[in-house]
């Protein structure tokens, strides 16, 4: 599948930006990290370059637009629940690989747009202890839940 934007889809993209950079707000596009092998065959079948082609364009339009890239930080298996979406671990790990981009990255503001790649993974960076809940263990609380008067 070769990937396209829907007119709609860029009809509210630019809603959002524009209503964005008129308040000013730091505008930041997170691409996450899916597996290795389901971003080399996205890439061989040219999905990821027509969506890196409408991201430039973008930023050419909205010139302040900050993309922050994890497609090749290559989080493996032990860190997806699928082919697309983090676990709680790769969420943690993503997160403050993200966290720590963006206090590093003080472009609040800045006039020209940056594309910047989320360094590669590394076991164990995050150092985080909080207590996170994935969609599983909220199923769960809310199933266990029912019929619970509170």
């Amino acid at each position: 599948d070769q990937w396209r934007v829907e007119p709609i889809q860029d009809r509210y993209v630019r809603r959002f930006l524009e209503t964005a950079f008129q308040t000013h707000a730091r505008v930041v596009l997170i691409i996450p990290p899916p597996l290795p092998r389901v971003l080399q065959r996205r890439e061989s079948m040219g999905a990821e370059k027509a969506y890196e082609t409408y991201l430039q364009k973008l930023q050419g339009d909205y010139p302040r637009l900050e993309v922050v890239d994890g497609r090749h930080a290559s989080y493996g298996d032990e860190l997806h629940s699928d082919a697309i979406h983090l676990n709680i671990d790769g969420a943690r790990e993503f997160s403050m690989a993200l966290g720590n981009f963006l206090v590093e990255q003080p472009t609040a503001g800045s006039s020209t747009s940056s594309w910047t790649q989320i360094p590669p993974y590394q076991a164990g960076r995050a150092t985080s202890t909080l207590a996170l809940e994935d969609i599983n263990a909220s199923r769960r609380a809310t199933q266990q839940g029912q019929g619970v008067r509170r």
